[in-house]
């Protein structure tokens, strides 16, 4: 069983009473061609999950750094501003907050607690145009092979993924112990499909 859980957001639990170590954005929306809602992911570059699909997201770098905060930074960060900068993106989600609270949605949005139940990670879905992941693409690529660029890049390229695939990876990855998808955020996918209804 994951131990990310379902909880309805308010601008209180987002700002001020999560005690987080890290947060995120998973950008989705839905594919033109089969009408399916996806979820954009990025490939690490870096570390023991080189090559592993997960999230736009990251640690908190000061106490002062709300959940939106993080998150913003973050994804501003590691698409290389494509999806708006860290300021543009905490206003998209502030908005993002304020029309679910209206209309009584559930605010999608996931929250894992850390080993010691004293602090959480906490990923936040963000809509976007489908297109752009082809864009960001186009733009991680120039940047690697533009080795004088002071933008570090932190994913190696992105993909769209469907329910289903992120299922069937999962369940794939378990079977044969490759990481396909970053291993903590591979554990909570299954419940992608309950934050959209």
């Amino acid at each position: 069983m994951s131990k990310f859980t379902k909880i309805w957001c308010s601008q209180l639990v987002i700002s001020e009473s999560l005690n987080h170590y890290g947060s995120g954005i998973t950008f989705w929306s839905i594919d033109p061609e089969t009408n399916e809602r996806v979820y954009l992911l990025g490939s690490e570059r870096w570390g023991n999950d080189a090559r592993s699909y997960s999230d736009f997201g990251g640690s908190r770098e000061d106490l002062s750094e709300s959940v939106i905060d993080t998150a913003a930074r973050e994804a501003s960060e590691e698409t290389c501003g494509l999806f708006g900068s860290c300021m543009a993106l905490k206003i998209k989600l502030w908005a993002q907050t304020d029309e679910f609270l209206k209309n009584h949605y559930p605010f999608p949005i996931l929250v894992k607690p850390s080993y010691d139940h004293k602090k959480c990670y906490v990923c936040l879905f963000v809509y976007v145009d489908y297109e752009n992941a082809e864009r960001l693409n186009q733009r991680l690529h120039r940047l690697h092979e533009n080795s004088q660029s002071k933008v570090t890049r932190e994913k190696v390229d992105v993909k769209w993924f469907s329910d289903s695939d992120l299922l069937n990876i999962q369940r794939d990855d378990l079977e044969s112990g490759r990481k396909t998808l970053r291993p903590a955020y591979a554990s909570h996918v299954h419940l992608f499909p309950r934050l959209f209804n």
